[in-house]
């Protein structure tokens, strides 16, 4: 319900025993609460010529597993990672305010990825979709629960295959992320056949 006037009309159908206007006008859930986040891989790719330079990369980036927050113990452990070797970085997110500066500027990179969760409030990377059902709300009649109950198994199917959907649409996101990159693991076949899947989403929102 979303106006004050919109709730008086809806209440009115309801006091009236008018339910099936009530669930086709305002339906049997409401959104209760919109999930955003983001994701961000950060890949550092070390270039070791010497089994020597190969074993002394290894060790550093075992030192810096596990490290991650707001302090400069992370910073100092990836600077000693590509300190160890011929060092590339490659970035990828979804969500959050993108990176506009260079990635060959490590000081800066690291920041912006110790940064990255606050900016995700404001993206629009829509995780997941909570719903509660009417039926559940304050001062909704007796009748209209009895009511929805004899097709309850059919609305609470429509809503799981409706979560579902959402949850394929975030993990098509997060797969695409790393089209033709060393992490991806799919073919060019299976990657257009995951492009007709997002397509067939977004004509059904």
């Amino acid at each position: 319900v979303s106006t004050q006037s919109t709730g008086r009309r809806g209440q009115a159908l309801l006091n009236q025993g008018h339910f099936e206007q009530f669930v086709e006008l305002y339906g049997t859930h409401y959104l209760r609460q919109k999930a955003y986040g983001g994701k961000l891989i950060l890949l550092i790719k070390v270039r070791s010529e010497t089994e020597s330079e190969k074993r002394r990369v290894d060790e550093k980036l075992k030192r810096a597993a596990g490290y991650i927050g707001r302090d400069t113990e992370f910073r100092k452990k990836m600077g000693e990672v590509a300190r160890a070797g011929q060092c590339k970085l490659e970035l990828f997110t979804l969500g959050g305010d993108p990176y506009t500066g260079s990635l060959s500027n490590l000081t800066e990179l690291l920041e912006y990825v110790l940064n990255f969760s606050s900016t995700v409030s404001h993206s629009d990377q829509v995780r997941t979709l909570h719903f509660n059902a009417v039926w559940n709300l304050p001062g909704i009649p007796p009748a209209f629960r009895q009511f929805v109950f004899s097709s309850q198994k059919y609305t609470d199917r429509i809503m799981n295959i409706y979560s579902d959907l959402r949850e394929v649409q975030t993990t098509i996101s997060d797969i695409s992320l790393l089209k033709k990159q060393d992490l991806d693991s799919l073919s060019d076949e299976k990657h257009n056949k995951i492009q007709n899947i997002r397509v067939c989403l977004t004509s059904y929102q």
